[in-house]
């Protein structure tokens, strides 16, 4: 499969980068090193989503009906008693569709839908905020415990796909890239890839210093409001060049979607063709709302293994005790010169 080929060749690379790093951190802690994979699901925040309003910031406007899959692999580096970094890589499905919001009708009039899948690499840090070394209080140090806060930067791909629902008999049912088609008239296509900032908190439990067993939640917020092909106004068909493809999947409102979003009212109250309130000197309909970006989040369990490499203050202990085996050589006596 094409995301777990990704995740895969991505890993191969963090262990390199991680390696790097940690060449600047302490050289005596023990089991510096764990490495895993996560699961979880993946939802979208962006202008396709909410129920009976516009659009909200943050989780306010997430529908959790939408909620999708992700899939990816980590390794840990032990900074110090309080800091991690970790390097990830992970393959994501998210979703949007105006057919959902029910009760908002410039939403459900608009029609739209997509499908995006994310493939992203992640450098965060891991501060702690809490620990427990013998959660549970049995007196055997297992298991461990710890609650941290995570924040970071990240690079993601992504291709916006969609699927015609309107009116036009020859584009029906049809899934196409929403990119290419340029469908809010742009001169270029918007970039495929993009910058994060990862934020949210997470815990995790230590097993007899093998096993480790997590959970995260994190929200990323992103640079571009194009992560579900919406953001700015309607397009002309003159903006869209008269191609019929682009003009269809650009506005795929039906008359029986706007009779039952705004009964009582004409058709052309949300036709691109139209300014607002149909006066000459005002702004055309909003396809989406240009001044927010779009976001994501990722909520996963994780499993991995702990490196038990031996520290050099472990070495160093074995060497000043060695003689508890007979292996310190006596020192030569030599009588004092002066």
């Amino acid at each position: 499969m094409e995301e777990l080929n990704y995740i895969f060749v991505t890993l191969k690379r963090l262990s390199t980068i991680l390696l790097f790093l940690g060449s600047f951190a302490v050289s005596d802690a023990q089991y510096l090193w764990d490495y895993g994979i996560q699961l979880g699901g993946a939802n979208y925040l962006g202008d396709i989503g909410g129920v009976d309003q516009s659009r909200r910031d943050f989780i306010f406007d997430m529908r959790v009906g939408d909620t999708r899959y992700v899939a990816g692999a980590y390794i840990r580096r032990r900074i110090s008693r309080s800091f991690n970094v970790k390097l990830s890589a992970s393959y994501a499905r998210i979703q949007g569709n105006d057919e959902r919001t029910t009760d908002y009708a410039p939403r459900r009039a608009r029609n739209l839908n997509f499908t995006n899948n994310i493939k992203e690499l992640a450098l965060q840090t891991e501060f702690t905020l809490y620990t427990d070394n013998d959660f549970g209080g049995r007196g055997l140090y297992n298991p461990n415990f710890r609650v941290y806060g995570t924040a970071g930067v990240a690079g993601f791909l992504h291709n916006p796909r969609g699927t015609y629902v309107g009116s036009d008999p020859d584009f029906q049912g049809m899934t196409a890239d929403l990119r290419p088609l340029r469908t809010e008239g742009q001169a270029e296509e918007y970039k495929s890839w993009g910058i994060s900032v990862p934020m949210g908190f997470g815990f995790y439990f230590t097993y007899n210093r093998k096993l480790r067993l997590g959970w995260e939640i994190g929200h990323r917020l992103t640079f571009t409001d194009y992560i579900d092909d919406i953001s700015t106004v309607y397009a002309t068909d003159a903006e869209l060049d008269n191609d019929a493809m682009r003009i269809a999947f650009a506005n795929q409102t039906t008359p029986e979607v706007i009779a039952s979003s705004f009964p009582g009212e004409p058709s052309q109250i949300w036709n691109y063709d139209y300014p607002a309130n149909y006066s000459p000197d005002s702004k055309r309909n909003p396809r989406g709302i240009e001044a927010n970006s779009d976001g994501y989040v990722y909520m996963t369990l994780s499993a991995g293994l702990i490196i038990q490499k031996k520290s050099s203050s472990f070495k160093a202990k074995k060497r000043r005790y060695g003689w508890l085996k007979g292996k310190v050589k006596k020192k030569r006596k030599t009588r004092a010169k002066f």
